[in-house]
């Protein structure tokens, strides 16, 4: 899903284009940038795909950012393509990182809880103090698999019959280790899953 997602909405962006010549102008130029962005994520992705499969990568641009934005960001962009809802509690955390790396973080984090979660049920977001967490109300993983789902193409039993690659959460975990962070998950507080990371605050 993670390189099916962006190409979708691409699509069906350009479908509108080229199906609707009398577009409002507003209309048309809100779908020309929704189309832009999404093939600047598809870009930043492809080329995390690649390092992830090669282990290569130069030592990141890293800026001071406030990860509360960073995290507003990519649920807009969630919300723009999703159906889930989303309750998002946000509170400033200013970090050292890539913007866009970490963004796709936090999308592939989003995709992963909405896949999983019972249709119509919030995915939680919370930031705070340097850590991002996205709780889903869906099956849970068992604990021995919790670390193992950070693995490259590593699938569960249950999520074998899912949409999917394995790529997803392996390509958070590479990008927070590459910002000196963590990975981690547990149980949410009314079942499901908190999927997570956390990195250092400046």
């Amino acid at each position: 899903h993670e390189l099916r997602t962006p190409l979708t909405s691409i699509h069906a962006n350009i479908e509108l284009l080229s199906r609707a010549p009398d577009l409002d102008d507003d209309v048309r130029q809100a779908t020309l940038s929704a189309a832009r962005s999404e093939l600047r994520q598809l870009n930043v992705l492809i080329t995390e795909i690649i390092e992830l499969a090669t282990n290569a990568r130069d030592a990141p641009d890293l800026q001071t950012i406030d990860l509360a934005v960073i995290v507003e960001q990519a649920v807009h962009s969630f919300q723009r393509r999703g159906t889930a809802p989303i309750e998002l509690q946000a509170t400033s955390s200013l970090v050292s990182g890539v913007p866009a790396s970490l963004q796709r973080a936090v999308d592939n984090l989003l995709l992963n809880a909405d896949k999983y979660s019972p249709e119509g049920a919030p995915i939680m977001v919370d930031v705070a103090e340097g850590s991002v967490a996205v709780t889903d109300r869906g099956p849970g993983i068992p604990v021995a698999e919790r670390e193992r789902v950070f693995d490259r193409f590593y699938r569960s039993e249950f999520a074998r019959s899912q949409p999917g690659s394995g790529l997803g959460l392996a390509i958070v975990n590479k990008i927070i280790k590459d910002h000196s962070g963590q990975v981690w998950i547990t149980d949410g507080p009314e079942g499901g899953t908190r999927a997570g990371f956390t990195l250092p605050t400046v």
